[in-house]
């Protein structure tokens, strides 16, 4: 089977290659300023394009810019952290309001980390998902997301 991607004129394409096209993968995120478990982490690619769904368990509070690794590079990253285009939807999930969601936007922050970006906040310096933003996350509550982008 020819790798995906790397397809060439005159090339014959088997039932095998083209059931692989979008095989979903798991994959083990690093959490930045949380511990969690992850209930769930999987990517599949299509061409250069990625598409990630994960869910994570908080198992501390959140110390910092809530962020989460990627599983393939982004192929670039612009604008500044609380202001860059959405490449997906997050829910963060606050079980002491009886599982109460929060919206929030997935942004690129690096080469290959999540950032996310409260829907709702009233100032640009507060957009960003951190320790008491969109509300404060505690030990039980989780985030769940899909993102979709260029893969480098």
């Amino acid at each position: 089977m020819t790798a995906l991607g790397d397809f060439s004129s005159g090339d014959v394409l088997t039932a095998a290659d083209m059931n692989a096209i979008g095989t979903w993968s798991t994959y083990t995120p690093t959490l930045t300023n949380f511990t969690g478990t992850v209930d769930f982490a999987v990517y599949a690619v299509v061409n250069e394009i990625v598409i990630v769904h994960a869910s994570i368990e908080l198992t501390s509070t959140v110390t910092g810019t809530l962020e989460i690794s990627a599983p393939v590079n982004f192929s670039s990253v612009g604008g500044t952290a609380a202001g860059q285009v959405p490449i997906g939807w997050a829910h963060g999930i606050d079980v002491s309001l009886g599982n109460g969601r929060y919206s929030m936007f997935v942004a690129a922050r690096s080469t290959n980390v999540f950032r996310f970006v409260d829907t709702v906040a009233d100032t640009l310096s507060n957009q960003l998902a951190n320790a008491t933003q969109p509300f404060t996350w505690a030990s039980g509550d989780s985030i769940r997301f899909t993102a979709t982008y260029k893969g480098a």
